[in-house]
């Protein structure tokens, strides 16, 4: 994954990235990082990456919908941005299950009040920008944890 063309995520980031994550902890699982705010993108790819997932990159739902369908390994969590030009993080992660009915799906978003109620989630889990990158990590392993998923495929 070529990151280099973006700009760099603040020292700070990089930093908590260091501290908190640790290789492997991703148990080789992919992650589909749907993000269309450039510096989100890079500074969760990074966190994402260092923490041991496999992470596909892409800047819109349309894109990871094709990267979806031309894909012949499955995607194990679908992190994707709630509001994006376009289709929405929610009907993408529609989609997503359509393709990959036993992946999971993390929704992020920077509107608080977008975020329902525990009762009316959809089965998405849901993360609030911003996050750090232990926010970040803590939530899809906490998502992780829930699923069986086998790290061999």
């Amino acid at each position: 994954m070529d990151l280099n063309h973006e700009k760099s995520p603040a020292p700070i980031f990089a930093a908590q990235c260091d501290l908190l994550s640790q290789p492997g902890s991703g148990r080789s699982l992919t992650v589909l990082l749907v993000e269309d705010e450039a510096f989100v993108r890079k500074a969760a790819a990074e966190t994402l990456a260092a923490a041991g997932y496999n992470v596909i990159v892409a800047t819109n739902a349309e894109e990871a919908v094709e990267i979806c369908r031309q894909r012949s390994q499955p995607i194990d969590v679908l992190l994707a941005d709630l509001i994006m030009p376009g289709m929405s993080g929610r009907e993408l992660a529609s989609e997503f299950r359509k393709l990959f009915p036993d992946s999971s799906a993390l929704l992020t978003t920077g509107y608080a009040e977008k975020i329902p109620d525990e009762h009316s989630t959809n089965g998405y889990i849901y993360l609030a920008k911003p996050f750090s990158a232990s926010m970040l990590l803590q939530k899809l392993g906490d998502l992780v944890q829930t699923k069986q998923f086998d790290p061999t495929h």
